[in-house]
């Protein structure tokens, strides 16, 4: 008979509700596995609820490629089946086949995580241009990356921008995105442009610049900066 083997990862979770977002993440590589029916992964609330199928990783090629299994939103999966976080919420993986990892059978996982996605989360990502090196002008644009990273549409985002001249003095920029498509959705990026500044005498130019969302509850990814050098 084959031989089935378990991988179970039990998190203290009580402390989350069916309104909190939490997604997972990982990555599985077959190592010349046959299908079978415990090749598969599942999802329970606690210990003693039923497990929850949610991904069968048979589909995936058999060469040892890593393939991602990304954005599962597993609060959905146990509010869908009547489960709820617990102190002993736990994901199994599963593997199933009738010879050893080298012979070869069996599966690679790697790069595990859980991740809270919060309802309004406005961050600023990137400053896009101009790039180090560019020619300075009397009317230099910025341009700043502004990425949606929570659960509800933003159909506007405060974005605040401070550029520091070589002579360390300060020009501020108060703007408002708007997005194109009305909302920006969740993952979504989009550009706004800041200025103009009169960048023409060259030199380090500093700049920061960070989302004013008044509902935003994570604050760490709210502002970027850079350092550009303009001739």
């Amino acid at each position: 008979p084959d031989e089935i083997n378990y991988l179970i990862a039990t998190s203290t979770m009580s402390n989350f509700t069916a309104s909190d977002s939490i997604f997972l993440d990982f990555y599985i590589a077959n190592n010349g596995d046959e299908p079978d029916p415990n090749d598969r992964v599942w999802i329970r609330g606690s210990d003693t609820d039923a497990w929850i199928q949610f991904v069968d990783w048979t589909t995936i090629p058999n060469n040892n490629t890593y393939v991602p299994f990304t954005d599962i939103n597993i609060t959905k999966l146990l509010t869908d089946n009547g489960q709820a976080y617990s102190t002993s919420t736990q994901i199994r993986w599963g593997q199933e086949d009738n010879f050893p990892f080298s012979g070869p059978d069996g599966l690679n996982i790697d790069d595990i995580g859980l991740r809270k996605i919060f309802n309004f989360d406005a961050a600023a990502t990137d400053v896009l241009a101009p790039s180090s090196g560019d020619c300075g002008s009397d009317t230099t644009f910025f341009t700043i990356d502004i990425t949606n990273e929570g659960f509800v549409p933003l159909t506007s985002v405060g974005v605040t921008t401070e550029v520091t001249f070589p002579d360390n003095t300060v020009q501020t920029f108060n703007n408002t995105l708007t997005p194109a498509n009305l909302a920006l959705l969740f993952g979504e990026s989009e550009s706004i442009q800041v200025g103009p500044v009169n960048t023409s005498g060259g030199g380090t130019f500093k700049v920061t610049s960070y989302t004013t969302l008044s509902t935003d509850e994570l604050n760490a990814n709210d502002t970027v900066m850079a350092e550009i050098d303009l001739k």
